[in-house]
């Protein structure tokens, strides 16, 4: 086992022979050495200077410093949880509520605020956010127990929603001083269901432009006019078809035109033998009457042709005048009787 060496002086170490196993360096150094990166420094001016005011059971009362010349000043106070409050030199005012918890309570996360009233004033827009959350996925449910009034003085109102409802427990209004538009559809092209037990309209005048089909179910349809001088015209560049299971009426007061010109147009709702006629008059049962008491009838054709499977009879309470500009044919399969007081032959 070696044995240790001890010195208790220097003269001790340089006597024995340890010293004389010691080198002297070749060149002794003339200067510091040189690091090969500059030296690096740490200014407390670019950090954040925090100052604490008051501080009890987890609740923090401090004033915060930007670093910079004119670094932004906030005094913030923090409570035992992980809700602020934040009041900072440019003069914003900011609330930080917690985080919501259920297993921290029902409230927890929320702002509560309890008045009696309130007044606000905004110099420039508010903007909010509201975002849907809970058990129904509501993000913004608002209760008044009074009248709620909404007013935009000489600007617009948008509500802008996927489906927007409207309920009213009375009555609904809707009232535009300068007009009211109801439009379906980016285009105008969407579908419109009003479903109502009575609808009542009143207007001045009314114009409807439809520029495809227009389709009617009705029980019952009445159409009263109260101005004598007004009238009603149905102008249509194709057909016009109308089918009456019940009985069908005309009264006119005035005169009654009715004119054919028996032309066609394409589109026309009578084929297959119905256009062999410009105007025709049927009855499947029952007689057909044309009656004037009190004028005279006139018929008028190129021909005129009377056609009666079984008999014809012409009854006049005077002259009975039958003139022709050429022949005048009569023949019967039977007997051909002439009864008068006289009868004179030319």
């Amino acid at each position: 086992m070696a044995k240790s060496s001890s010195f208790n002086t220097t003269a001790d170490y340089l006597n024995s022979t340890a010293a004389y196993n010691v080198k002297a360096p070749e060149k002794k150094p003339e200067k510091i050495a040189s690091p090969k990166t500059p030296d690096e420094s740490q200014s407390l001016k670019d950090c954040i200077d925090f100052n604490s005011v008051f501080k009890i059971d987890g609740a923090h009362i401090y004033t915060r410093t930007l670093p910079g010349e004119n670094g932004q000043k906030t005094l913030r106070i923090d409570g035992p949880s992980d809700s602020a409050l934040a009041l900072d030199s440019l003069g914003t005012v900011r609330i930080i509520t917690g985080q919501r918890d259920p297993n921290r309570g029902a409230a927890s996360g929320k702002l509560l605020i309890k008045t009696n009233g309130q007044q606000q004033l905004h110099q420039e827009p508010s903007i909010i956010q509201y975002n849907a959350g809970g058990e129904n996925k509501e993000a913004w449910n608002v209760l008044a127990y009074g009248n709620v009034i909404h007013e935009a003085r000489g600007s617009e109102y948008t509500i802008r929603a996927q489906k927007i409802t409207l309920i009213a427990d009375e009555e609904l209004s809707l009232i535009g001083h300068g007009g009211v538009k109801i439009q379906a559809g980016q285009s105008g092209k969407g579908p419109i269901d009003i479903v109502g037990g009575t609808i009542t309209q009143t207007s001045t005048n009314e114009k409807k432009v439809v520029s495809g089909q227009q389709t009617t179910e009705v029980a019952e349809q009445t159409t009263t006019q109260y101005d004598p001088r007004a009238s009603t015209n149905f102008i249509s560049p194709g057909s016009i078809n109308h089918k009456v299971l019940g009985d069908f009426s005309v009264e006119v007061g005035g005169v009654y035109h009715t004119d054919v010109a028996g032309k066609s147009f394409g589109g026309d709702s009578l084929v297959d033998g119905g256009r062999e006629s410009s105007y025709r008059v049927q009855t499947a049962a029952g007689d057909s009457q044309m009656s004037s008491p009190a004028t005279n009838v006139n018929i008028d054709g190129i021909a005129v042709s009377v056609n009666a499977s079984e008999g014809f009879n012409v009854t006049a309470g005077a002259n009975v005048d039958i003139t022709a500009a050429a022949e005048v044919n009569i023949t019967g399969t039977g007997n051909v009787t002439i009864k008068g007081a006289l009868i004179y032959l030319n």
